[in-house]
């Protein structure tokens, strides 16, 4: 009876043993599955056949607790090797443009496919096709939406949609490393931040917040290489120089530009007699018409105001808010589709975005009032550039919003020597752009033909510029 007794003890504790070791593996087991980012991962997005061909992650960063502000992002894992591959936080420019929008339009691995639709079949969902120029095949990036009410982020407090420049600054710095600690498996990549259009502010502030806290010996330890920006605000004085692009590309007299220089001193931003006011106003009236993010491209910023005399207001903002009344020869008119999808309901369940937080989905938001406090980031280049942090700066050169002769003269001013001096870069054997390599290795180049912002207007172009430049090769 004993041994009867003994040997069920036995099984019994051996069953206990079991039982608790499954238990203990499935909780492990659960620990693992609910990560904090492994439950981000998209595979299907509704218009793209099949599963995604490359790993997407989407999901929020709190920056602030008490007011559960909350900043949405897109990561695309390097189709390469994500382990070893540089990744890079993108942040669009606007401020105020998605994460979406840029992933989808200019450097992503996305795009959507032209195509005609009714605009009363609510059914549609736009189709999305690979884009072969992305820039994710060899760099692993975070679209982010930022300022708080871009995109898909949101606040509970009404007071986080009043920012400035310098909330804006923090708030991203506060997001990427709020972002390592949910992803430490990217902390020994080689880190870079890059943006364009107002970014050209917010990118070289947030790096140097970044590099001062590495030579703090702040944690986590960030393996942070470089930055770049494109077509980038700068600095008033410098960045003005839409009257000498003007000449310069025949689009203003000989007589009316010799006129305004003369009258302004070469000082545009701020008119120091009438008579230049006046010069600069004419100047201006004469390129009314251009098309100002790419001088070549039809005009279609206004097409749509005469509609509103031969139309009901309300139908007109609506069409218009779609982007529908565009014509197919206007660029603009593509964009309808991003906004059509975002405002889906099936697309915002695949990509986990929290019901009732984000109304209206916009491309280029207006649910927040931007205080202008930071003005040049001139500063901001130069401490990071002579630290030895790698910088590209590169322009598309029929932009009239951030002209190339403004980035180039904030660049002079800087005095670095010439390393490399100006020359052509090339793609397929031709003429991708031009190029000059400058001290402290800060590497300048125009991107030909491209407005603002580049990949949009030359996708090929910039995706070899950035390969080889995030290769440390020779543009």
């Amino acid at each position: 009876m004993a041994s009867m007794y003994l040997w069920c003890s036995c099984i019994f504790s051996h069953m206990f043993y079991l039982l608790c070791l499954s238990s203990l593996l499935l909780f492990f087991s659960c620990e693992c599955s609910e990560a904090p980012h492994s439950s981000t991962r998209v595979r299907f997005l509704p218009g793209f056949q099949g599963e995604l061909p490359f790993k997407l992650h989407t999901g929020y960063i709190t920056i602030d607790e008490r007011n559960e502000n909350r900043l949405f992002y897109y990561l695309v894992e390097s189709q390469r090797n994500p382990r070893e591959d540089p990744l890079m936080l993108w942040l669009p420019g606007g401020p105020g443009f998605s994460g979406l929008a840029a992933m989808t339009y200019h450097i992503g691995p996305i795009r959507f496919k032209d195509a005609k639709f009714q605009e009363s079949d609510e059914e549609y969902v736009p189709e999305l096709v690979i884009n072969p120029y992305s820039w994710t095949k060899i760099c692993s990036i975070i679209f982010l939406d930022f300022p708080t009410g871009t995109g898909f982020s949101y606040s509970r407090a009404s007071e986080d949609y009043q920012t400035s420049e310098t909330k804006i600054f923090n708030d991203v710095h506060k997001f990427l490393i709020q972002w390592f600690m949910e992803y430490p498996e990217f902390l020994s990549n080689p880190l870079y931040l890059g943006g364009v259009s107002h970014s050209g502010l917010t990118v070289p502030a947030v790096t140097y917040g970044l590099a001062s806290d590495m030579e703090a010996g702040k944690e986590p330890r960030l393996n942070l290489k470089g930055y770049m920006v494109g077509n980038p605000y700068t600095n008033q004085d410098f960045d003005n120089q839409r009257i000498p692009f003007a000449h310069g590309m025949g689009l203003i007299s000989d007589e009316l530009y010799q006129a305004a220089k003369d009258s302004c001193g070469g000082m545009y931003e701020k008119p120091r007699s009438r008579v230049c006011a006046q010069n600069i106003q004419a100047a201006l009236q004469c390129v009314s018409g251009i098309n100002k993010h790419h001088i070549l491209e039809p005009n279609c910023e206004n097409l749509g105001a005469a509609e509103v005399l031969f139309k009901g207001r309300a139908r007109y903002l609506q069409e218009y808010k779609h982007y529908t009344h565009y014509p197919p020869y206007c660029r603009e008119s593509s964009y309808k589709f991003v906004d059509i999808w975002a405002n889906k309901k099936q697309v915002r369940e695949a990509i986990h975005v929290q019901k009732d937080t984000v109304g209206e989905w916009q491309m280029n938001s207006k649910k927040f009032n931007l205080t202008h406090d930071v003005f040049d980031s001139i500063g901001y280049h130069l401490s990071l550039t002579t630290k030895g942090y790698r910088a590209l700066i590169y322009s598309g050169d029929h932009d009239f919003v951030a002209t190339f002769l403004g980035t180039e003269a904030w660049i002079r001013y800087l005095n670095f020597s010439i390393v490399h001096e100006w020359h052509s870069w090339m793609v397929d054997g031709q003429v991708g752009g031009f190029t000059r390599q400058y001290a402290n290795d800060l590497t300048y180049a125009t991107v030909k033909g491209a407005g603002h912002s580049a990949p949009e207007y030359k996708p090929k172009e910039c995706f070899v510029m950035f390969y080889r430049w995030i290769s440390s090769l020779p543009l």
